[in-house]
């Protein structure tokens, strides 16, 4: 009887032994090596333990990655509630600050989602969990770094200037950096309505189609001429970098603000402003570089791009004439379409239409 109960033991030492190198509770430091948890791929007998694998981060860009799990149990049906959590820190569980974590359903156990919720040029960490019959078990860290903001690596080109394609219902493509930049980070070029070539400061004193103060009504883009959309000679993206590029109009803005999915304010260096990611993943950065008038104001607060819009005319608000249509964001709120005066110097970025 002796021998029988030494046996005995043996053999559930020998079980735990299988049972712990599957998965790692969440306050074991060492996190172990889950190498032989590969699903029971080739393997058609039972599972004998619990195992828990993250799968290898995918389609990872600016703002989102693709991320997903795999269980295996002795039993499906009892409680079984898989999942993945992440952070910047190795080895994060569900209850690591800040809580960033996702559940399948319960019962499953195998799943993948796309996740719209990192910051760009920065490396996570991944385990996948499992709960299972009262335990709570994680898996290896796995690791991606997401695309940096000003890694032009992954864009293709349009006459010289790359562009982002958002997905946006009309096909616009949408540069991905501003008139007079190289780079998204840059704010670029400044210029007043309807004119081409930069200024050193921007006021009614040297706009091109004249004098808000001084005159009845500017020379162009008027009550009389009934222009509603900068013609190509007057437009900064069409006459800098010819091609097909164009400043696009309100609607075009419009279209880029009812389609975002996700709107973060991020830092990138010294260069503050919005990142706009959309449902196909790919992602807009808009630095904020305020607006030009004796100087330059407002940078790394005000995001200030002008359209190829002017106001609709009344002959009753006769004002309504020095005015141009602005996409704006700030770090709380927008982004918003608005009128603002046509003297100052403004950010611009050029769009394309769809092939």
């Amino acid at each position: 009887m002796k021998r029988i109960r030494q046996f005995a033991s043996i053999l559930m030492l020998a079980a735990a032994v299988v049972f712990a190198a599957g998965c790692t509770k969440p306050d074991d430091p060492s996190n172990g090596d889950n190498g032989g948890n590969d699903n029971g791929g080739g393997n058609n007998e039972e599972p004998t333990s619990v195992t828990i694998r993250a799968n290898t981060p995918s389609m990872v860009k600016l703002t989102n990655a693709r991320l997903g799990a795999v269980a295996t149990v002795p039993d499906d049906s009892k409680y079984v509630n898989i999942g993945i959590c992440w952070g910047i820190e190795e080895n994060p569980t569900i209850t690591s600050w800040p809580n960033n974590s996702i559940f399948a359903e319960e019962g499953v156990l195998s799943f993948d989602t796309l996740v719209f919720e990192f910051d760009p040029g920065t490396t996570y960490h991944v385990r996948a969990f499992v709960r299972y019959n009262g335990e709570e078990l994680y898996s290896d860290d796995v690791s991606f770094t997401t695309v940096s903001v000003t890694d032009m690596s992954i864009y293709e080109s349009i006459s010289g200037h790359p562009y982002v394609d958002l997905g946006l219902p009309s096909g616009t493509k949408w540069a991905v950096y501003n008139v007079g930049a190289f780079s998204p980070i840059e704010y670029g070029s400044y210029f007043a309505w309807g004119e081409t070539v930069e200024k050193s400061e921007c006021t009614w004193d040297n706009y091109k189609f004249g004098n808000y103060i001084q005159d009845d009504s500017p020379s162009k883009y008027n009550n009389s001429d009934k222009l509603l959309t900068l013609e190509p000679e007057d437009d900064a993206v069409s006459v800098n970098w010819m091609g097909g590029w164009r400043t696009p109009t309100s609607a075009e803005c419009y279209e880029l603000r009812d389609n975002v999915l996700r709107k973060a304010w991020v830092t990138v260096g010294e260069v503050s402003g919005a990142l706009m990611t959309f449902a196909n993943g790919n992602s807009l950065f808009l630095p904020a570089g305020g607006r030009k008038e004796a100087t330059v104001g407002w940078n790394n607060k005000y995001c200030c791009y002008g359209t190829s819009t002017h106001p609709t005319y009344s002959e009753e608000i006769n004002s309504s004439q020095w005015f141009m249509m602005e996409l704006s964001i700030t770090q709380y709120d927008g982004p918003k379409i608005q009128s603002l005066m046509r003297d100052s110097g403004y950010s611009y970025r050029g769009v394309h239409a769809a092939k």
